[in-house]
């Protein structure tokens, strides 16, 4: 298998679960991560009760001020590298890119505080105090 045929495969599958458990269990399906080889993948699904916030929703809202964000920044959107990212949770566990965004395709990438604060228009290209904190 090849990563096209693993990203197509992927996509059908949590399509699929949403269509035909979704509903049912009142959960969405969303992908993980993802590995493979030339014989098989495996991938890793994750059921988030519908009207129910994930862990990583749960994260940004608890730190969005701590982040030079709102609570209200969940969701919106900004563009990086030509590509429209939405603001999906965070990861506070993680330093550096603690920020969750997810572009049109549904692939999630990591950004740093100040980058998403830059695209956002909540920090200037010469304001650097949020640069230097760690």
């Amino acid at each position: 298998m090849n990563r096209t045929e693993v990203r197509a495969l992927v996509a059908a599958a949590i399509d699929t679960l949403n269509h035909n458990l979704g509903k049912s269990f009142n959960v969405s399906f969303e992908r993980g991560s993802a590995s493979f080889d030339s014989n098989g993948c495996s991938f890793k699904v994750e059921a988030v009760q519908i009207g129910r916030d994930s862990k990583e929703v749960k994260d940004f809202k608890r730190n969005a001020e701590l982040y030079g964000l709102e609570e209200s920044d969940l969701g919106k959107t900004f563009n990086s590298h030509g590509k429209t990212m939405e603001i999906i949770g965070a990861n506070p566990r993680a330093h550096r890119y603690p920020i969750l965004v997810k572009d049109a395709n549904g692939k999630i990438w990591k950004y740093a505080v100040s980058t998403v604060q830059l695209r956002m228009g909540k920090l200037s290209p010469t304001d650097t105090r949020s640069f230097n904190q760690s």
